[in-house]
This record gives structure tokens, C-alpha cells and sequence, in this order.
């Protein structure tokens, strides 16, 4: 608390763009927790004008760790509603979120799904991200061999995009089709998040795809 009342977020948000690994790490850490159970906070930090940093870090190979840092704090943002969402697009931030599904590692890959799903509430965010190449990475974390819930954020941002006729035959295209129907399979590992978000995106799908 007392680094936030004392004026501390445009400091720290000024060492996210230091040379320093050990000072990005740390400061991207420290951002983190303080947005993490505080909306006053997240406020701060972009008032601070925090988010641009932090998408920059998502694009850095300087340090894994700060990149996993700052995937959490754009996390926080995104799954806080429908505030940040615009604001983190507008900072450049869904190529490299799109880029780290591909290229990422562990929980930031993980992250990076969740965040592209909540982001797709904005509907004017389909178009970046389909535009960034966000198809393709997002039908292949509908597959068997992530976790449980990765697949049904996957799956639920594939049942948003598919709202947009324009994203339908894309999605198919991509090949998916399949592992969504997979999802519905009873000895899949599936939970019911998961097959609810796929029984949507194949609702919208067969309108404009044969299945």
C-alpha cells in the first residue's frame, strides 16, 4: 500500500523500460501484485501509463521471467471487464499475445489464451486478433494435449470469433472443426466449461460451414 500511496507506479513503471534485466524483473513483478486484488490500482498503473511497457516486455527476450510478470498484470487487466480491454489493443498488445501461443512458454502461453479470450468481449478486438494470425494458434490449444482449462478458454474464444460471419470459414480452415467436436466426446478430457464453449462455437459455425 505504501508503494502506491507514496506515488511509487510511475517509478516503477519508468524501470520497466530500464536495460536491466534484474530491474525489469523486479519491477514487473512488483506491478503485478500490487493490480492483482486492487482496482484502485490497476487504475494507477494506467493513469502511470504502464501498459505500453508491459506489452513491450511481452516482445523482449531480455528476460522469460519479466515476460511472464507482465503476461500476469495485462491478465489482471483483461479479466477485470470490459475497462482494459480496448486500452491494452490500443497498446499494441494482442500481436504479441497472439505470437506468445506459438512462441511462448508454460504458464505465459497459458496466460496469453486466457487473455485473448477475455479479450474477444470487445467485439472491435475479433479483427486484430484475426488479423494478427489468431485462428490458427487458438485451434491448436482446442487439442488433447493442454490442460483442461486452456482447452475451454480456446475453445471459448473460437465460440466468440464465431460470431462474426467473417471468421467462420477461417476457423474451418484452420482445421477447427475437429478437435471442437472432439470436446463433446464423452472420454475426451473436457469439462463442461469446455464442451459448453465448443457446443456454442459449432453452433455458429454450422450456419456458414457443412460440418
Amino acid at each position: 500500500e505504501a508503494i502506491a500511496t507514496a506515488g511509487g507506479f510511475p517509478a516503477l513503471v519508468a524501470r520497466l523500460r530500464t536495460e536491466l534485466e534484474e530491474e525489469q524483473v523486479a519491477s514487473s513483478g512488483v506491478l503485478w501484485w500490487l493490480v492483482e486484488n486492487d482496482a484502485k490500482r490497476r487504475e494507477m498503473l494506467v493513469e502511470a501509463g504502464g501498459l505500453a511497457p508491459l506489452v513491450e516486455l511481452l516482445t523482449q527476450h531480455l528476460s522469460i521471467e519479466a515476460r511472464a510478470h507482465a503476461v500476469g498484470a495485462i491478465g489482471v487487466l483483461a479479466g477485470s471487464g470490459a475497462t482494459y480491454l480496448r486500452p491494452i489493443a490500443d497498446a499494441g498488445g494482442i500481436p504479441p499475445l497472439v505470437a506468445l501461443l506459438s512462441v511462448g512458454t508454460g504458464d505465459a502461453e497459458n496466460a496469453a489464451v486466457k487473455i485473448l479470450a477475455n479479450m474477444l468481449a470487445d467485439d472491435d478486438n475479433k479483427v486484430d486478433i484475426m488479423a494478427a494470425g489468431g485462428i490458427a494458434p487458438l485451434v491448436k490449444h482446442c487439442a488433447d494435449n493442454v490442460s483442461e482449462e486452456i482447452r475451454a478458454d480456446a475453445a471459448g474464444a473460437l465460440a466468440s470469433l464465431a460470431l462474426d460471419d467473417t471468421t467462420r470459414v477461417p476457423i474451418a480452415e484452420a482445421g477447427g472443426i475437429a478437435p471442437l467436436l472432439r470436446h463433446l466426446d464423452r472420454q475426451s478430457r473436457s469439462g463442461r466449461t469446455g464442451q459448453e464453449n465448443a457446443s456454442a462455437a459449432l453452433l455458429h459455425l454450422v450456419s456458414a460451414v457443412p460440418l
